[in-house]
């Protein structure tokens, strides 16, 4: 993998790595167009057997406590943290780093920023976007349209939650992995699965994610 967002994935399976930070030319679909034609593309016996990790890697830190701090680092820190990206089913425009503090803290001083950087990169104008509420919105599909609530709105549901998996002697979800599996339900999935469907494939069509 070329560049990394490594935390997220296996916590978006309910364990506790993930991994996106590809290059944006590295992002790609799990089926290529070929004259009109769409062909799947699958993996190996061996693929499987090897599991998330032997495609992704090992999450970066053994320490799951600090899990939270090397999603933010690689959503945020990396080279590609910036690059804007168009979520293919809602049409929102956005970047990794907007995208995890709209998770992770959406009414933060950071979120502010980053929406800042987002609304010159796209418009190129200086100064603060009209309202600093404003996040990325949905251009398709948008009749539902999501709204910033950071992890502290879902506290007691995922404690009833975790209650009822204890009940099955289950390890209850972390609040890491509870924000990896909502940036997975949002423009995200985009670029997560262009590296867990992408990385073994031969025939592809290039994503447009600009």
């Amino acid at each position: 993998m070329r560049g990394r967002l490594r935390s997220s994935a296996q916590a978006v399976v309910l364990a506790s790595k993930f991994s996106m930070g590809v290059e944006r030319n590295d992002m790609t679909l799990q089926y290529g167009t070929i004259r009109n034609s769409i062909e799947l593309q699958y993996g190996t016996i061996g693929d499987f057997v090897m599991g998330l990790e032997g495609i992704v890697g090992k999450v970066p830190c053994e320490d799951p406590n600090a899990l939270g701090i090397e999603m933010e680092k690689e959503h945020c820190q990396n080279d590609n943290s910036r690059n804007i990206f168009e979520a293919s089913n809602y049409g929102t425009k956005t970047t990794p780093e907007v995208e995890f503090y709209f998770v992770k803290e959406p009414n933060g001083a950071k979120a502010v920023e980053a929406k800042k950087r987002l609304f010159h990169a796209t418009l190129g104008l200086a100064g603060a976007p009209p309202d600093d509420s404003t996040w990325p919105s949905e251009t398709r599909n948008s009749e539902k349209p999501r709204v910033p609530y950071g992890p502290e709105a879902f506290k007691r549901d995922l404690e009833e939650r975790n209650s009822k998996l204890r009940q099955l002697n289950t390890p209850p979800l972390a609040t890491d992995e509870f924000i990896a599996t909502r940036l997975y339900t949002g423009p995200m999935y985009e670029c997560y699965c262009a590296v867990l469907r992408g990385l073994k494939i031969t025939c592809f069509a290039k994503k447009n994610l600009e």
